[in-house]
């Protein structure tokens, strides 16, 4: 036997990209800073909170994903480089109690290429 389950949920501008973390859904958004959070079993992102009220990041994350314990954090985001364009780099976070910290770049990041969305 197949058991679908799904959200009837429609992502609009400034939100751009959904994913799972604990018992909600995190909304990631051009214009609101850190990473909002809703319930499962409410996603209306009109309801949204603040994930990381430590929240770092210096512009909206991307590429989302956690360690299976859910005490690590992996996403791209903007870096702005000396005499260069901004560009996309991957950070890593450590979550512990609800808050972030040890917001670093990755080493293997730090050359001149854009790295995105790591799994």
């Amino acid at each position: 036997m197949l058991l679908k389950d799904t959200l009837q949920l429609r992502l609009a501008a400034p939100f751009f990209e959904a994913s799972f973390f604990g018992d909600g859904i995190i909304f990631l958004s051009t214009i609101h800073k850190g990473m909002g959070w809703v319930p499962l079993d409410r996603p209306d992102i009109s309801e949204r909170k603040v994930l990381f009220p430590s929240d770092l990041t210096p512009y909206p994350p991307s590429g989302i994903t956690f360690t299976r314990d859910q005490d690590t954090c992996y996403f791209s985001s903007y870096l702005r480089m000396p005499g260069e364009l901004s560009l996309e780099k991957i950070f890593e976070i450590r979550i512990d109690s609800g808050y972030s910290s040890g917001l670093k770049q990755l080493d293997f990041t730090r050359d001149s290429c854009r790295y995105l969305h790591p799994a």
